[in-house]
């Protein structure tokens, strides 16, 4: 049997513009899978069901779209990162925008960001509806006192012990 991938690999076969269209095939094939692979696991760490598997991925999708700037594979990476920290794909899906937002800011990658969010999140006992006002407390202090990009992570960090044994707030510690 002759796959669709095929059939299209010899129509296109001997010319430039047939391979520069295979090569892109290709490689969009590999960002979705990729996604796919994210979707897939962040789902089954939440015990989600098929359903709720494509009612996320039609959510990243319209989000990427949406935001312009947001790449599928890194949303996709992004709510599995959350996922991963224990949040719901509705609270996943909530907080991806400020994650997005915060890698954006500050320059670091998305799944980590979105690993530091959840972190902050938990820490502080805050909720995925929070993560704008996070997000938006950590830009105000980057302006503020002039801190890096790549320097308010390691900072906010490092400072999750003392908030969790003083009971601190998130305000109480910028």
């Amino acid at each position: 049997m002759v796959s669709a991938f095929d059939k299209m690999r010899g129509a296109f076969t001997g010319t430039a513009t047939g391979a520069a269209a295979l090569f892109a095939t290709a490689k969009l094939a590999g960002a979705f899978g990729k996604v796919e692979t994210n979707i897939v696991r962040a789902t089954a760490i939440m015990g989600g069901s098929k359903e709720e598997m494509g009612e996320v991925r039609d959510a990243l999708v319209k989000m990427s779209l949406k935001a312009g700037s947001l790449n599928l594979e890194k949303a996709s990476e992004g709510f599995k990162m959350l996922s991963q920290n224990g949040l719901s794909a509705k609270d996943s899906l909530t907080a991806l925008p400020s994650a997005a937002t915060l890698a954006s800011v500050t320059g670091q990658e998305m799944g980590r960001t979105a690993d530091f969010l959840a972190d902050q999140l938990g820490v502080y006992g805050l909720e995925a509806k929070d993560s704008a006002a996070v997000t938006d407390k950590l830009a105000l202090m980057m302006r503020k006192f002039g801190i890096m990009g790549d320097e308010v992570m390691p900072m906010m960090e490092a400072t999750v012990i003392g908030a969790r044994n003083s009971k601190s707030s998130l305000d109480d510690m910028i």
